[in-house]
């Protein structure tokens, strides 16, 4: 399983390397992808360790970004709003990894299929309908498993060969 790290703020290279060496004391550094907002953090990321995962978080596409992710072998992290299946298309193009963030409605499950992602969902439907997501079921891209977050078998059925969460449920 991969940890998927977001450094909150901008932070010093000093504490950037702090929270490395604890992740390599414990052994799991070669599962941790780091993630941020503030670009600078990445690039200090990218300083220390070359080879490292590192996403850029965004809420905003720009052409620029694709030169930026580029150079910095950064995957990119970005609210789904800001993307379309040509923009998903140039970056795959470009060897860059692509993920979408806040997805909690059906015409965004939508989107993200027609874009070409696998979605899961989980979902006990204590407050959602079976109608919501009957359009998806037939789509092989597509799976649902009827469980709850607060069970851990169930998260732990949900997350099985899956690379990213987008968790969307509150408890």
């Amino acid at each position: 399983k991969k940890c998927v790290l977001e450094i909150k703020g901008l932070f010093e290279e000093e504490w950037i390397k702090e929270v490395i060496q604890i992740i390599t004391d414990l052994g799991y550094l070669e599962n941790v992808i780091f993630i941020a907002f503030d670009i600078q953090n990445l690039y200090i990321v990218r300083k220390l360790l070359p080879d490292q995962p590192a996403q850029f978080l965004t809420g905003e596409w720009s052409e620029e970004l694709l030169r930026i992710l580029g150079e910095n072998k950064f995957a990119l992290d970005i609210h789904f709003s800001q993307m379309n299946k040509e923009r998903v298309d140039l970056l795959h193009a470009n060897g860059i990894e692509v993920n979408c963030w806040t997805v909690d409605d059906k015409e965004t499950a939508e989107k993200l299929l027609e874009m070409g992602y696998f979605v899961r969902c989980l979902d006990n439907l204590s407050t959602g309908k079976m109608e919501n997501i009957a359009p998806f079921m037939n789509n092989d891209n597509f799976e649902f498993i009827k469980g709850d977050i607060r069970s851990l078998e169930d998260c732990k059925n949900a997350v099985n060969g899956i690379d990213y969460v987008l968790h969307q449920a509150a408890w």
